[in-house]
């Protein structure tokens, strides 16, 4: 059983992490505020750092019960990579192609919520500076294009980049056509085609757009006194493009960072330890690795040695070019140090671990953060040198 205080507070921490690079970094950032590993991983690799930062926000929504959306969106994407192995290429040619629109759009959106703080706008109802910031998020047509391309592969077999059937003659993207296509081929993603449905209102986006509205008691009116939209369909509408909208990127931009996983797979490790008593024959390294590198590694093939340089006062352990760890040599681990001379091998044990969410499971502190065991051990044994510097 999670503690959702907790998992909320991990989950703010994410939000202003995101926030503050979505503003280039423009002022400093508490270091409370950066979600825990991030800094550690970074150092690791960058690719690794994406990684797990993906898989963070996936693993927060998932057992918060709220990561459906993105359980149909990757199971929609699988379908699309497993429909013919050139269609990734090509969807991937297609995001590249659109991305230059998307960024100059997203910004565009970007500065309308910094609205929110600036103005001290604590929570989202319904006003001019709100809808116009529906209004930009809505007229992002790249989110659509991927949305309609996907649908396509999966309902016709045809990766169509082209979508003109979605367009007018101006070769502009009908945004309601292609909403509602969107939604007719979701059948077996009902709680994606759910989403979008309550995001993308046409009323909405025409009605202000046009200027064809008046607000009246937190409502929105047209100028015939008819009512478009409540204060509360409103917050929904607006809850829910930014949850679509965020859950294509975050997909993408997974399925992106897994491409060339094989190469990070020895990162993620917090921690090592050094373990030996009388009932244990070979010596004993513990590792703390993050629980996306690990579940996602089933070979070890980075595991096959270990390499141990140990000077009069320090001590160096190193696994691959991606992990070694440094450190005072302290009267136990000069113990075993020579019981592991003696044996010529070692015991390695990997421990699945996550950010502490409040679960019934062993509780490490690592680096001023909490972090828990999350599944089974991995145990094996590998050669060690030992060399005196």
């Amino acid at each position: 059983m999670i503690d959702r205080e907790v998992v909320d507070r991990l989950i703010l921490r994410h939000i202003k992490y995101e926030s503050w690079i979505q503003q280039e970094n423009a002022l400093p950032i508490h270091e409370d505020d950066i979600p825990p590993a991030y800094q550690t991983i970074f150092m690791q690799s960058e690719e690794a750092y994406s990684f797990y930062r993906h898989s963070l926000i996936y693993f927060m929504k998932d057992i918060t019960d709220e990561g459906e959306i993105h359980q149909e969106l990757y199971k929609l994407i699988n379908q699309m990579i497993n429909s013919e192995p050139e269609n990734y290429e090509r969807f991937k040619l297609l995001q590249d192609s659109l991305f230059n629109n998307f960024n100059n759009r997203w910004n565009n959106v970007f500065q309308f919520t910094r609205l929110f703080t600036d103005l001290r706008i604590e929570r989202v109802e319904l006003n001019q500076i709100t809808l116009s910031a529906y209004q930009s998020k809505y007229e992002i047509d790249e989110i659509l294009i991927l949305l309609a391309v996907l649908r396509k592969v999966i309902s016709d077999s045809i990766l169509d980049t082209e979508l003109n059937n979605l367009r007018d003659r101006s070769g502009r993207l009908r945004k309601g056509v292609a909403v509602d296509y969107i939604i007719s081929g979701l059948q077996s993603f009902p709680k994606l085609a759910e989403a979008i449905s309550k995001a993308y209102l046409p009323k909405l986006r025409n009605s202000f757009g046009h200027n064809d509205y008046k607000i009246i008691e937190g409502n929105l009116y047209s100028l015939n006194n008819e009512l478009i939209a409540s204060n509360k369909e409103f917050i929904e509408a607006f809850y829910n493009i930014q949850e679509v909208q965020n859950t294509v990127l975050w997909a993408i931009s997974y399925y992106n960072c897994i491409e060339n996983l094989e190469n990070i797979l020895d990162c993620g490790v917090l921690s090592i330890g050094y373990h030996h008593d009388k009932e244990q024959q070979v010596p004993e390294i513990q590792l703390c690795q993050l629980w996306c590198f690990f579940q996602y590694d089933t070979s070890r093939d980075w595991l096959n040695k270990v390499v141990v340089s140990k000077s009069r006062n320090t001590i160096k352990t190193e696994f691959t070019e991606n992990y070694s760890i440094s450190g005072d040599i302290i009267p136990v681990i000069g113990s075993w140090l020579e019981k592991a001379k003696q044996y010529c091998e070692v015991q390695v044990t990997i421990i699945p671990i996550i950010p502490f969410v409040g679960l019934d499971s062993i509780t490490v502190a690592i680096n001023g953060e909490l972090y828990q065991m999350y599944g089974d051990p991995c145990i094996t044994k590998i050669p060690i040198e030992i060399n005196d510097i």
